[in-house]
């Protein structure tokens, strides 16, 4: 068991440490985002490409105290699953 621990952790280590030196192969690890709402419209199916529920994404705009996508430019689900909002202002 030990071993396997030590396995794991290593291999984190070397991945990090080329994922630091290859902008390539750290956006294959690490994804990229997806635009849910690009320049104040909507991208087609994107909410259901991704299985984010549309009451979900109306949960993120009400925390950002929007109840439509009414002044917003660009929604992105980034790749550790945070929905970002960037505002028309």
């Amino acid at each position: 068991m030990l071993r396997t621990g030590r396995t794991i952790l290593a291999t984190d280590k070397l991945l990090a440490w080329i994922c630091t030196r290859s902008r390539h192969l750290n956006r294959l690890i690490e994804g990229k985002p997806t635009f849910l709402v690009q320049n104040g419209e909507r991208v087609s199916n994107a909410l259901q490409r991704c299985n984010i529920p549309e009451a979900a994404f109306e949960r993120v705009l009400h925390a950002h105290g929007k109840e439509n996508i009414r002044g917003i430019y660009n929604a992105r689900l980034e790749p550790n699953g945070k929905i970002t909002l960037t505002r028309m202002d």
